[in-house]
């Protein structure tokens, strides 16, 4: 499954930046601008000026007013394209609600969880302050030189020299062309962003640029600044890139040193390419960066490089589907105080999730499933009080989870599935009310279902089958009216089917297969209008299975009644279904010479068992007959 990238899944603006109000101080001290110390709006409060040590400081020392101008201005235009990183990207993910339970794929998928509509926009003040003078060089910069001499004089501080000269690595490629090519420096002297040139065209030739799906404008004559992917601000007078956005653009190879002359960068994205190799150490000299996206390449080497903790200013990390490995260092993370966005799943990475990982504090979501993690969730996890997004499944996790894992109340997805977590769920899941994507599945949890999730009525998906529940399933559901996918399967339930699961309008897959639910089939099983799939089997029902309405259940594809104690025939109602709608798929008790209930084969059900007999009985404690044996054709998360 490709990721989705589209609505911004960002609904909690809670990631503030002062040190863009700093701006505001200097400026008022400067005199020449004024009134934006509330030029920033953060959900209608104004967000009042900042005041650190260090600005006292550099305000009392002797520096001119545009050096203070222009180190404040830098810090403000970082953080408020940090904002925009949030507010406004039309490449952040969005996830499905694809089922973990689905045959996994060659490479790591990203899940698509259902999309949420994103947040209304915030207005954001644009600040666009002049630069210092860009330095110039000499007039007579040729003096004593040639053209060729004192454009390698000048990247050979960047280079090695050998390098350079070498006409088969990127570097060369670079060097040749803008030494012989390049119609943009003829005068060099006159030219002042030579060393940004020779990164970016450095990186092109080290990505094979000219396999690109889009490369505009790239070698061309213009000033880099125009080149498809470039992007060096709103004002007309920049001419330092702050972004290179080139996702899913065909670019292959690795990533090189050169990078390095991008130090105005504040966004890097490569996502969906086919980049190799390891972080190359210059990109983490990049401070004025607040994003980084490289998932789903194919990179190797550490996911979390030393470097990484210098980027303070760094908003959304995002390494997720490559090769990366080592494990989630601990006392960095604190210098990480700005991160909202931490992905990294899809890898190899190794270890705990250490408890400083909650000292940034801002953590909105935290993507690191299908990795190799082990030990138990941080109980910090609870204090993240903007988390909402926490997907850490297909690990290795194990022992409880914590009980304060609750207190983050914000938290919309909670995937714990296809782990080693035992013990009972807390009764503290109740405190989740904005909970959306539930899912526990494949764990070794045990106990009763506490009543506690019947607060959780924003639910529409609660997957927790295939552990060692006891006892009843609380009949809780009276107030859930968006809880699309229910599975309970092939866990230990007891007593009745809860009837009010029946009553949610927007039910459409509820699987209860092998438990030892008992009764009859609740008579409210038809008011599910728009249910797809409805697995009972490998229960001990008895009675008959109720007739249905002319025009219910007009949805219906799967629908499987067999290991039961249900007698009777198939209700004439149920086997229209398979000729006039689109029931594809109906099992039940109905083979052997004395069936348990009547139903034309293969007319009506097209898959008849030997049922609750002492046989069938001792044949399913014998082969531990389970959902997962069934037929392709009844595959139940097919079409999701």
């Amino acid at each position: 499954m490709k990721r989705k990238r589209g609505n911004n899944m960002m609904n909690t603006w809670t990631c503030s930046f002062g040190s863009a109000f700093v701006l505001s101080a200097a400026v008022q001290m400067i005199g020449t601008v004024n009134g934006l110390e509330n030029s920033i709006s953060m959900g209608g409060n104004a967000v009042q000026p900042s005041y650190d040590n260090s600005v006292d400081e550099l305000l009392a020392s002797d520096r001119g007013m545009e050096d203070i101008w222009a180190m404040t201005s830098r810090t403000a235009m970082s953080e408020i394209e940090a904002i925009r990183l949030l507010r406004n990207n039309p490449y952040t993910m969005s996830m499905s609600l694809s089922s973990s339970n689905d045959n996994p794929p060659s490479r790591p998928p990203v899940v698509e969880p259902t999309q949420k509509p994103g947040p209304t926009t915030m207005p954001v003040t644009e600040v666009s302050p002049t630069r210092m003078p860009v330095p110039e060089p000499p007039a007579n910069c040729l003096e004593g030189t040639t053209r060729k001499e004192y454009i390698f004089d000048l990247l050979k501080t960047i280079t090695p020299s050998d390098t350079l000269l070498d006409p088969t690595t990127p570097q060369g490629m670079a060097y040749k062309y803008l030494v012989s090519d390049d119609q943009a420096l003829l005068d060099p002297c006159s030219y002042s962003t030579i060393e940004q040139r020779f990164g970016l065209t450095t990186f092109y030739f080290a990505t094979k640029g000219e396999g690109w799906s889009d490369n505009s404008g790239w070698l061309g004559d213009d000033n880099e600044c125009t080149w498809f992917g470039v992007d060096c601000g709103n004002s007309d007078n920049s001419i330092y890139a702050t972004r290179l956005l080139l996702p899913k653009n065909n670019l292959i190879g690795s990533m090189t040193n050169e990078i390095q002359t991008l130090d105005k960068l504040q966004r890097f994205d490569v996502f969906s390419n086919s980049i190799t190799g390891t972080f190359p150490d210059a990109l983490f000299t990049l401070t004025d960066l607040v994003l980084i996206d490289v998932e789903e390449n194919r990179m190797t080497g550490l996911g979390f490089p030393d470097g990484l903790f210098n980027l303070e200013s760094l908003v959304s990390y995002r390494i997720s589907n490559n090769f990366l490995t080592g494990s989630i260092p601990s006392a960095e993370f604190s210098s990480l105080s700005e991160l909202c966005q931490l992905w990294a799943a899809g890898n190899r990475l190794t270890g705990p999730i250490p408890e400083e990982i909650a000292t940034t504090g801002k953590i909105e979501s935290l993507l690191l499933y299908e990795n190799i993690l082990t030990g138990t969730l941080p109980e910090t996890l609870g204090g993240l009080e903007n988390l909402y997004d926490l997907q850490v499944y297909n690990n290795t996790f194990q022992f409880d989870i914590p009980s304060t894992l609750f207190s983050a109340t914000k938290l919309e997805t909670l995937r714990l599935d296809f782990n080693f977590f035992s013990g009972e769920l807390p009764t503290e899941i109740g405190n989740l009310v904005n909970l959306k994507d539930f899912r526990l599945d494949r764990n070794s949890i045990f106990g009763e279902m506490p009543t506690e999730v019947g607060k959780l009525t924003k639910l529409q998906n609660f997957i927790v089958n295939n552990n060692f529940w006891s006892g009843t399933f609380p009949d809780v559901f009276q107030n859930f009216d968006s809880l699309d996918f229910f599975d309970v399967s092939n866990s230990n339930f007891v007593g009745t089917i809860p009837e009010s699961l029946f009553q949610i309008p927007t039910i459409r897959i509820a699987y209860l297969s092998n438990n030892t639910f008992s009764g009859t089939i609740p008579p409210s099983f038809s008011d599910a209008t728009i249910l797809r799939d409805l697995f009972l089997d490998g229960n001990d029902l008895t009675g008959t299975v109720p007739d249905i309405v002319e025009g219910q259940f007009k949805n219906l594809t799967e629908f499987t009644l067999q290991f039961n104690f249900l007698t009777g025939s198939m209700p004439e109602s149920i086997c229209d279904l398979r000729e006039d709608s689109e029931l594809r798929v109906l099992f039940s008790d109905c083979g052997g010479l004395d069936p348990e209930i009547e139903c034309e084969f293969p007319k009506c059900c097209n898959r008849c068992y030997e049922g609750g007999n002492d046989i069938a009985i001792g044949r399913r404690k014998l082969t531990g007959y389970s959902s997962e044996s069934r037929i392709p054709s009844t595959s139940r998360y097919a079409g999701m």
